[in-house]
């Protein structure tokens, strides 16, 4: 970003603000001095400069954020304060009036020029940008280790308690690994179709901030006319999205030019290419949407990630989009798969990652912050795969227990943990299982089963449609006590 040309836009919002890149390195210098160096911040995140300005200062500054949703349910945010205590909050002030953390000193003077810069305990506190606000807490100074440079949640959704340890090589080296299989170049303006904390999107972030091009920042959703009339009038050059993202494109009828009204600006005047990740896309809409680019002259591009590998592992090139309908296509620029374990009668076996972008590990409470590289380069995803004749991967099924809905990640351990915290004076239990399209919850108590679905899909911030309770009499265990998946639905008809 350094060496970006100062007038060069940066940032531009649907509300007509623009910040250029000599801009942005002022306000990340401002924010750089506001916090502690190598201190844990907490940074409850939107799509609007604020977020941005405080994720980069924190990087400028050798800080270490966690990259929290700013609308993140009060009871889990509180947990993951209590659990991980930060030396530092920097979140929007319209939130500062509903959710302040325990124990927080807060000084609202503006940051000022002659206050002591150096690393010592009393740097400036209250520092106001952007409409965010930064407080200090009183936890003790964190020990983190010096490779750490970022946190992410593995379900921003759920506020998992259990974190990706993250280092500046890994940031580094996934974007610069984006930007040359989509060839992007500083003429790109990409729009923000995803959260910032969510890896996907904050790769998207990463990569165009590494070409020097320009991210449009908005809050509105692609089913809102706002998002699409910004879009145009900014001339936004890529969309990105998970598969319900590319469900609602096709219920707006984006692949149907016999919906453009004649004289009207077809929404994709300046669309240059699109990507998709965050699970597996129907057959017959990746058939839609990679018909449509072709004829289109426009890029698609379905790619494969997990946070663990800060996004991306591999891409589908587009011309290869409809010949290898289904596959999550070849290993990023710098990386490489292999399997272990494999069948010899399927020739499925678990798919295993190398690369420099993958991260250092896991974090489930402070104290794991000061743990170094556990990975040393080397990811066994969990995900069996196999490999076909040309090369190309393809995902065969996983082996962890977790859904991606609507493209979000979701645990189903801590979806059980939700609901038993929820109903903690009930003597019942839970268990949930489902696909990537919908949850189900068992539960041993008939008045939870009728609240249950609802509760749980108002704390993952997606549809009640996708979510269904059930109740049983009993949880099917076998001699050991685990768990008898497969037995759950009969134990519904009995």
């Amino acid at each position: 970003m350094e060496l970006k040309p100062a007038d060069r836009p940066a940032l531009q919002t649907d509300t007509g603000i623009c910040i250029t890149y000599g801009e942005l390195r002022e306000q990340i210098a401002e924010f750089r001095h506001a916090v502690r160096q190598r201190s844990f911040v907490f940074l409850l995140c939107e799509n609007t400069p604020g977020a941005v300005i405080g994720y980069l200062g924190c990087l400028n500054a050798g800080a270490v954020p966690l990259l929290l949703n700013a609308e993140l349910d009060e009871t889990l945010l509180q947990e993951m304060y209590e659990r991980y205590q930060p030396e530092y909050v920097w979140m929007p002030k319209k939130h500062a009036e509903t959710w302040k953390p325990c124990n927080l000193s807060e000084k609202q003077n503006k940051a000022d020029e002659n206050i002591n810069k150096s690393d010592e305990k009393n740097c400036t506190i209250g520092y106001e940008k952007a409409e965010y606000v930064l407080y200090q807490t009183e936890a003790p100074k964190c020990e983190l280790h010096p490779e750490l440079a970022l946190l992410l949640a593995t379900s921003g959704s759920t506020g998992s308690p259990k974190l990706v340890r993250l280092s500046r090589q890994n940031l580094e080296s996934n974007a610069l690994s984006i930007m040359e299989y989509l060839k992007l170049t500083e003429s790109e303006r990409a729009i923000t179709c995803l959260p910032m904390q969510y890896t996907y999107g904050l790769s998207v972030m990463n990569s165009h901030f590494q070409a020097g091009a320009c991210v449009l920042l908005t809050t509105s959703s692609v089913v809102q006319q706002q998002f699409w009339d910004y879009f145009k009038s900014a001339e936004g050059t890529s969309l990105v999205g998970v598969p319900y993202t590319y469900e609602l494109f096709r219920r707006l009828h984006l692949f149907d030019d016999r919906t453009q009204k004649p004289g009207e600006q077809p929404w994709y005047q300046h669309l240059r290419y699109m990507t998709q990740a965050g699970g597996r896309l129907p057959e017959p809409l990746q058939q839609k949407v990679g018909t449509w680019a072709k004829e289109h002259d426009i890029k698609f591009v379905v790619m494969y990630g997990q946070t663990e590998a800060t996004a991306r592992m591999s891409y589908l090139p587009a011309d290869h989009c409809l010949e290898k309908i289904g596959s999550i296509g070849i290993a990023i620029p710098g990386g490489t798969f292999h399997l272990e374990d494999v069948d010899p009668a399927t020739g499925v076996g678990e798919l295993i990652y190398e690369g420099p972008n993958v991260t250092l590990g896991m974090a489930e409470c402070r104290a794991d912050l000061s743990k170094g590289d556990e990975r040393q380069g080397v990811l066994h995803t969990g995900d069996l795969a196999r490999i076909d004749e040309d090369g190309f991967y393809y995902i065969a099924g996983r082996k962890k227990r977790f859904l991606k809905i609507f493209g979000i990640r979701v645990g189903l351990d801590e979806c059980e943990r939700i609901l038993q915290k929820a109903y903690v004076e009930v003597d019942c239990e839970f268990v949930c299982v489902g696909t990537d399209d919908h949850l189900q919850i068992y539960t041993t108590d008939s008045t939870c089963a009728e609240t249950a679905a609802e509760l749980l899909a108002d704390r993952l911030h997606i549809s009640t449609r996708a979510v269904q309770a059930y109740y049983i009499a009993e949880i099917p265990k076998n001699a050991s006590g685990k768990t008898q998946y497969n037995k759950l639905q009969d134990k519904v008809k009995e």
